[in-house]
């Protein structure tokens, strides 16, 4: 049986990973980052939905990076939801190499796991290592994470709740910096 974790030789924080082309219009800027495919219970409409509410309250938008496969052509849904909320920097790269993954969880602000069902999340555990906050729905898996990973947990059909950890995340950014920081021995092979 092989151990849940992960290989901190490969997941590691470092500035020599080049920041993607696609990601030149967010330069300088704080970004989430949802690395997940492009599957409905992967909850993406909801994110939109409280991306929406946090610009409402904020004035602003949160850019938000969107990764992995859409497997079953999802994403020109998603992209007329997305158009629908005028969310203009919410952007999807698709499959992205392994470089550009590290590079995404090296400079993001907080790693999303929104899904509605999974068994366990390897994108928490990888967020993990790299010390970032985690954002999470709280279903059955993630609540038993929860248990030995610090997570940040949300109501899995509340597009509010989602907002409003957001907006605390954005004003107070240490708040659940500190507390991610705690992961990392926790994630190891």
């Amino acid at each position: 049986v092989a151990p849940e974790g992960v290989d901190l030789k490969l997941f590691a924080p470092s500035k020599e990973y080049n920041r993607p082309l696609a990601l030149l219009p967010l330069a300088n800027k704080e970004f989430l980052f949802y690395p997940a495919q492009i599957w409905k219970h992967k909850n993406h409409a909801l994110l939109f939905d409280a991306l929406s509410k946090f610009r409402n309250v904020m004035g602003f938008e949160f850019p938000c990076i969107l990764t992995g496969a859409d497997c079953v052509g999802y994403w020109s849904e998603l992209d007329d939801l997305r158009r629908f909320y005028q969310l203009s920097e919410v952007l999807y790269l698709g499959k992205v190499e392994f470089n550009d993954l590290l590079w995404l969880y090296t400079n993001c602000s907080a790693v999303l796991a929104l899904g509605l069902h999974e068994s366990s999340s390897l994108p928490v555990r990888e967020g993990a290592a790299f010390g970032k906050p985690l954002i999470c729905s709280n279903i059955i898996p993630n609540i038993e994470s929860s248990s030995t990973l610090n997570l940040t947990l949300f109501n899995h059909s509340s597009s509010a709740d989602l907002s409003q950890l957001l907006i605390n995340h954005y004003v107070d950014p240490n708040d659940l910096s500190t507390f991610a920081s705690k992961n990392l021995s926790k994630v190891t092979l």
